[in-house]
C-alpha cells in the first residue's frame, strides 16, 4: 500500500485506535485530537462521528488496519526528487572544489 503523510498526533490516534482505546492519548489536547481525527477521516483511514468540537466515536476502517498492516512503524513517504536535488548540489559543489584544486596544483608547477 502506498505511503500516506501523517502528523505525529495523527499517529498517535491510529496506534491508539489499533490498541483498541477511543480516548483521546495521554499528552494530546483536546483540539489537537480533534484535528487529527477530522483529518485521519479526510483520508478515509478512521469512520469517526463528531459533534461541533467533541469527538463522539472513532474506529479504524478496513483501509486503516490494512495500511497499519502495511506500515506497522507508520514511516513517511520519502521525497526521493528532493534526495536527488540534494545529492546533485554536492556533486557540482564536490566537481567545482576539485576543479579548483587540480587547477592550483598545475599552476604551482
Amino acid at each position: 500500500m502506498e505511503r500516506i503523510r501523517l502528523s505525529s498526533e495523527e499517529k498517535k490516534v491510529l496506534r491508539e485506535l489499533r490498541r483498541g482505546n477511543t480516548d483521546v492519548p495521554h499528552g494530546m489536547c483536546h483540539y489537537a485530537y480533534f484535528d487529527a481525527v477530522v483529518s485521519l477521516t479526510g483520508k478515509r483511514l478512521i469512520r469517526s462521528k463528531t459533534n461541533y468540537d467533541k469527538v463522539i466515536d472513532t474506529r479504524l476502517t478496513p483501509k486503516g488496519y490494512a495500511y497499519m498492516n502495511g506500515n506497522p512503524h507508520l514511516w513517511n513517504p520519502v521525497n526521493w526528487t528532493m534526495v536527488a536535488a540534494i545529492a546533485a548540489c554536492v556533486a557540482a559543489v564536490a566537481a567545482t572544489l576539485a576543479l579548483f584544486v587540480s587547477c592550483a596544483a598545475l599552476a604551482a608547477t
